[in-house]
């Protein structure tokens, strides 16, 4: 199969890939959304800290990421700084797609989202 990212993917990678995204992503937001219309209290009490424990979550994912390919980033040195023009025609393709394969997505997410707020009979937000 063909995608986005001009590669061809194994249909069992993509049947895991949307198991993974089911549990990291569409899981947390309707436990998310369950929690606060049956504990609206408990869900208040967090609000203040959920800023910072995005943030932290977020730093730990992009650390952990970068530090699986630390060593061929310092290995590369100044040739990931410093480009030939036709590299860098091929990386701005690679953006563009990945822009859109990373809007897809949240289109996909926009809709589970919409389809829970319909399943639950609440608004995701107020």
């Amino acid at each position: 199969m063909y995608l986005f990212a001009s590669a061809f993917f194994n249909i069992l990678l993509i049947t895991n890939y949307f198991e993974c995204f089911t549990k990291v992503v569409l899981a947390p937001i309707a436990v998310g959304m369950t929690t606060k219309k049956f504990f609206p209290k408990l869900v208040e009490a967090f609000l203040p800290i959920t800023p910072v424990i995005g943030v932290v979550s977020t730093c730990l994912l992009v650390a952990s990421a970068v530090a699986q390919v630390a060593e061929p980033i310092m290995n590369a040195g100044l040739s990931l700084q410093v480009s030939p023009p036709l590299r860098i025609k091929k990386l701005c393709l690679m953006f563009a797609k990945t822009i859109l394969s990373v809007s897809t997505l949240h289109r996909f997410l926009f809709f589970c989202c919409t389809l829970l707020e319909v399943l639950l009979d609440m608004p995701f937000l107020e």
